[in-house]
């Protein structure tokens, strides 16, 4: 009975053995079929996906490098469209001072004429007190016949004021249109709206600007409505006529006492205050020189003391001159400029890739 048992157990167990080893069969059947069907496909779509990430990514960077290429070119093409206002701001002081030396044949004439003579007699003759009718009569006939100390500030101001003002904004506005025109819109704005790249990056230029502007020359009116306004030029303008006017007036030997009294003026007129009583105590000094010497061309020497203080103003004191230095309209123009095209470049860094290499 029992070996029966165990004969007739033996093929069950082989069934059961074989039934074990198809089942295993099947399920790693279903395992490689589950895998090429399900696992591997999704496997190598992750790795496509990172394949055409990366590409792209790489594909974003050269691209960053171009229009990083094309935005420097646009960079210094605007640095050299300011040097040329730079020279058509400093025409506009030649022009004034050409004109001025035109009139001084009429101022020489009345400072050689009798009615000079007798009023410089007069305030020597007059001992006990002191008097200063020659000098007020030469004031008064260089302001009719050359020019007065307003008109001077004026056009300095006028120089400073319009290349800050109305040529920084032509610069910028020709700046973002040729980058908005050759940069990808998607590298320049997220919303692909040119209009707003252009105005919010020219918003950030005279942020930048004003930020700047303000550690150079002090408060320019911060906080103003727009870069262009007339509180920043004009802050920056009066800064420069008190730089040139006091360093000129330092270096021409001007007494200490006619540059207190000019201090007494507004910021607006000092640097002018200054230049014009410059040219006052030199012309006084001529005056007396060419009554004893009618024959000197008092014409002659103040157009060409009028030449040189006009090259001192633009260009400022030369290189080699170490002591009571000037800097002249010229360089402060420039640093100017400087600041303008480092506004311009940040604020196009904050929107292209800092990184690129």
């Amino acid at each position: 009975m029992n070996n029966q048992t165990e004969i007739e157990a033996q093929p069950r167990s082989r069934r059961s053995a074989i039934g074990g080893f198809l089942m295993l069969t099947g399920v790693a059947a279903g395992g490689v079929v589950l895998n090429r069907a399900v696992i591997q496909p999704k496997r190598e779509a992750r790795q496509r996906l990172e394949a055409e990430r990366k590409v792209a990514e790489e594909a974003r960077q050269e691209a960053l490098r171009q229009a990083r290429k094309t935005v420097d070119g646009h960079l210094s093409k605007s640095d050299k469209t300011t040097a040329g206002h730079i020279e058509i701001r400093v025409g506009d002081i030649e022009r004034f001072f050409n004109k001025a030396k035109r009139g001084v044949p009429a101022f020489s004439k009345e400072m050689l004429g009798w009615g000079s003579k007798w009023k410089l007699i007069k305030d020597k003759a007059i001992f006990w007190r002191e008097e200063e009718t020659h000098k007020e009569f030469v004031e008064e006939q260089f302001a009719e016949h050359v020019f007065t100390s307003k008109e001077l500030e004026m056009t300095i101001r006028k120089a400073v004021e319009d290349f800050v003002a109305r040529d920084g904004q032509s610069v910028n506005n020709q700046f973002l249109t040729l980058v908005r025109g050759d940069v990808p819109i998607e590298l320049l704005d997220s919303d692909l709206d040119p209009d707003r790249f252009q105005e919010e990056t020219r918003k950030s230029i005279e942020q930048n600007f004003e930020s700047s502007a303000s550690k150079a020359y002090g408060d320019v009116g911060a906080g103003a409505v727009s870069f262009v306004g007339i509180s920043i030029a004009s802050a920056i303008a009066a800064q420069v006529l008190v730089r040139v006017g006091t360093s000129i007036a330092t270096k021409m030997g001007l007494s200490a006492g006619i540059i207190g009294a000019g201090a007494a003026a507004s910021p607006w007129t000092l640097g002018a205050t200054l230049i014009a009583a410059v040219l006052i105590d030199l012309v006084l000094g001529w005056a007396i020189n060419y009554f004893t010497d009618p024959e000197g061309d008092l014409t002659q020497t103040i157009q060409f003391e009028l030449t040189k203080l006009e090259r001192l103003i633009i260009e400022g004191s030369p290189e080699t001159d170490t002591e009571d230095t000037v800097t002249g309209i010229r360089q402060e123009l420039q640093a100017i400029a400087d600041l303008q095209s480092q506004s311009r470049r940040e604020a196009m860094d904050s929107i292209l890739d800092p990184d690129i290499t």
